[in-house]
């Protein structure tokens, strides 16, 4: 309760929601406040929420993107344009980057024909290319998530030859557009009413986009009003958050170790610790001696995996 300002009752869905595509309704809102709410709204939702996206793609027989594919109607450009159309989702919630691949013989090739492990391919009949008669498509390709839009990272062709890096956007949000009306609520009738229609990918519904936007400006407003920690927490956390940002390629790891992080989706510093003993030792290929080496690595960095429930 704020003395003399009038606060909205929460939001409202104005019409039955599918899964890309939603209107909602905030009110009531004191005059102005709607196109003020409305704006960082549509800021925060079309560059802010996250997704998943191919970052990179090797096609056998293919040097880079401008080659031509044996007994495929679509040269590699072609290829690789029609893969960044595909949608993935999953419903884990730490998965960071996933390998997919592909492998077809005659006929049309489309999403559906993807082996996606831990991902999800929400528009299967996205097409992708035509495998002529006696010909043969494999594809393999890192799929990551991401926040926004990403340039191909170029040093990816010098570091892993026949890689093709490619453009990504992460956003699963199409478009938003917001209207200010008039309040409907009885004993309101002076005060403004914001509605906001979202359209998504369907990787994610248009409410659940909504509520990572709020969440995000909420987070920012906590910090700017120093209702989280002091000074030196913030600092101590900025410094943890890089570490965890880190490629696992910085706990100095076997081969073989690292290797078992990877095939399981698991890149960064981050998202190993969110793993317990059983979680790891579950994966394929993964035994004790990798987790005891693991283990002694995070500790170097004062971290641990995460404590079995």
């Amino acid at each position: 309760m704020i003395k003399g300002i009038v606060l909205p009752n929460g939001v409202e869905k104005v019409q039955a929601e599918a899964d890309d595509f939603g209107r909602f309704a905030i009110e009531p809102l004191e005059r102005g406040y709607s196109v003020t709410i409305g704006n960082a709204l549509r800021r925060v939702l079309l560059s802010s929420i996250g997704g998943y996206a191919f970052r990179k793609v090797k096609i056998s027989g293919v040097d880079s993107q401008f080659s031509p594919v044996d007994n495929v109607r679509e040269n590699a450009l072609d290829i690789i344009l029609n893969l960044r159309k595909i949608v993935f989702r999953t419903e884990l919630t730490d998965l960071e980057s996933e390998t997919v691949s592909i492998d077809a013989k005659e006929g049309i090739v489309t999403a559906a024909d993807i082996e996606c492990g831990n991902l999800t391919v929400v528009n299967p009949d996205c097409y992708i290319a035509t495998v002529e008669e006696g010909g043969r498509l494999k594809i393999s390709g890192s799929v990551e998530y991401g926040v926004g839009y990403e340039k191909a990272d170029l040093d990816i062709a010098n570091k892993e030859p026949g890689w093709i890096p490619v453009d990504s956007n992460f956003s699963p949000v199409r478009n938003v557009t917001f209207r200010s009306g008039k309040s409907m609520i009885k004993g309101f009738l002076d005060y403004e009413r914001l509605e906001v229609d979202i359209t998504t990918n369907g990787a994610i519904t248009p409410f659940d986009a909504l509520q990572g936007a709020l969440n995000i400006l909420k987070q920012h407003i906590d910090i700017i009003l120093g209702e989280q920690a002091s000074e030196d927490d913030r600092n101590q956390k900025a410094e943890n958050e890089i570490i965890l940002k880190k490629e696992i390629d910085e706990l100095g790891l076997s081969v073989r170790a690292a290797n078992c992080l990877r095939n399981a989706g698991i890149t960064t510093i981050g998202a190993l610790i969110e793993r317990s003993d059983s979680d790891l030792l579950a994966k394929k290929n993964f035994g004790k001696k990798s987790l005891s080496e693991i283990k002694d690595s995070l500790a170097k960095f004062g971290l641990s995996l995460r404590s079995e429930e």
